[in-house]
């Protein structure tokens, strides 16, 4: 697979790389642009196309495009008992203008296709699969002005009828792009927006959004119940005597649980390093704790709480400079209470797998919320107050570990990171990669496009 890169671009979206769809479970995952006069198909009354290409792992009925948030007033394009369907529903009264019997298959990229502006004229209406009509009408309805967002793939905010498969080259318009069978002439090559392009997703865009704003970007997402990331054993972690920095952006789903963010231990007892969240009564603490042959090298806990929050991103770093630990959250340093400390200055080494999101492999601790940008370096990165980056951080000669959170275009198999060593990091779990990111599609009006659920971008399979 390719790696994703939220700054230059990645996949069918970036010159001179191809090869990117999405891939969704099926479950509550979608893509979602907010309102625009754009999606006011035809205004209501003009020509019009949307049309995607599908590939199902799984059949059953989905929302391929729906503007509508409610029962009473949308329009969508959609499969359902069998039938390929454009329904509109205004006041809570559904007028189905298209129907045609379709029974897909899996593993099969399908074109789809909902036209007004068949034979030329802007009332007759076609749904085609793969050039061909499964369903022609002559109506002379208008589509609604819904006022709520678009979503891809499935019905409206709550991402029921989602697809359960891949999908590529989105595309809206407001012309017919076809008025006949076109079954001879199928696209075969990724679109170039023009002049009657409203949207256009290839699936490969380069995200946007600053790191501090982490549902801007992609991530690492964690559940609390057996989920983490392991990494074997280097020599890369033996900090010893030497300068180090270990530093995250990390958000928490439920602040409530002491959380091991990350770790290695040999044996639950005796020879360990860590470090921690503690529980949220009226506060927590950061603790960072090395211990060897039952014997506390190293313990510096926060002097004073941490009023975290849930659902908001902190930027965390850990350093050691010389013979001093210190802490920052967000750039802004930290007190810490020197438990015990170092006195060769030497925090040996731990023979164990690098646990992230908890203590060792124990299932203890486990992280609940999402982490980015999660970085190892063999050197102290700040010894001061700091303004955070706001862009993906990229490796250096003192980069030993980084994970982004996107690698290997997302997912739950393993990876290698991004650091220069080239760690093999393997998902346990139900630890996920890859969703949250927002971009701008590639047409001409510059649309936002967001994530949802567990939307991914998939490079192994896809149309073009």
């Amino acid at each position: 697979m390719l790696k994703l890169n939220h700054l230059t671009g990645f996949g069918s979206g970036a010159s001179g790389i191809v090869g990117t769809s999405y891939l969704l479970d099926g479950t509550t995952d979608f893509l979602d642009v907010p309102d625009h006069a754009d999606f006011r198909l035809g205004g209501g009354t003009g020509n019009f196309t949307l049309e995607l290409w599908i590939r199902y792992v799984a059949t059953g009925s989905v929302v391929y495009f729906m503007q509508g948030d409610t029962a009473s007033d949308q329009w969508s394009f959609h499969i359902g008992g069998g039938n390929l369907q454009f329904q509109t529903i205004v006041a809570d009264s559904s007028t189905v203008i298209l129907a045609g019997a379709w029974a897909p298959s899996t593993g099969v990229w399908y074109h789809l296709a909902c036209i007004r502006g068949w034979n030329g004229n802007a009332n007759d209406w076609a749904i085609t699969v793969d050039g061909a009509t499964v369903d022609t009408t002559t109506n002379s309805s208008t589509v609604p002005d819904i006022t709520d967002e678009l979503s891809i793939c499935a019905r409206g905010r709550d991402g029921a009828d989602s697809l359960n498969g891949y999908f590529d080259e989105v595309r809206i318009s407001d012309t017919a792009r076809w008025t006949a069978d076109f079954s001879g002439s199928l696209p075969t090559e990724q679109y170039t927006s023009d002049a009657n392009t409203l949207l256009l997703i290839h699936g490969g865009e380069a995200y946007t959004g600053a790191l501090t704003g982490e549902t801007t970007q992609s991530c690492v997402a964690l559940d609390g119940v057996n989920d983490y990331l392991t990494v074997p054993d280097h020599a890369d972690w033996s900090f010893g005597a030497g300068d180090f920095t270990i530093d995250f952006l990390i958000k928490f789903n439920d602040k409530t649980n002491a959380m091991f963010i990350m770790s290695q231990d040999l044996d639950g007892s005796t020879n360990y390093w860590y470090i921690s969240k503690s529980s949220d009564a009226s506060g927590s603490k950061l603790k960072i704790k090395f211990r060897a042959s039952s014997v506390t090298l190293a313990q510096y806990t926060m002097t004073g709480n941490w009023s975290v929050s849930d659902n908001t991103w902190y930027h965390i770093a850990f350093v050691r400079s010389t013979t001093s630990i210190l802490l920052f959250i967000d750039g802004v340093s930290e007190a810490l209470t020197e438990d015990t400390a170092v006195s060769t200055n030497d925090v040996g080494n731990v023979a164990a797998v690098l646990s992230i999101g908890v203590l060792g492999s124990t299932g203890t601790g486990d992280v609940d919320g999402m982490f980015s940008e999660l970085r190892i370096s063999d050197t102290a990165r700040w010894t001061s107050g700091f303004t955070p980056s706001t862009t993906r951080y990229t490796s250096d000669a003192n980069t030993v570990l980084l994970i982004h959170g996107d690698e290997n275009g997302g997912g739950t198999a393993a990876f290698t990171d991004s650091g220069n060593t080239g760690h093999t990091v393997t998902p346990t779990g139900d630890a996920f990669l890859g969703n949250g990111g927002t971009f701008t599609d590639s047409g001409n009006t510059g649309h936002t496009v967001s994530e949802n659920g567990n939307a991914i971008r998939d490079t192994t399979v896809y149309k073009f």
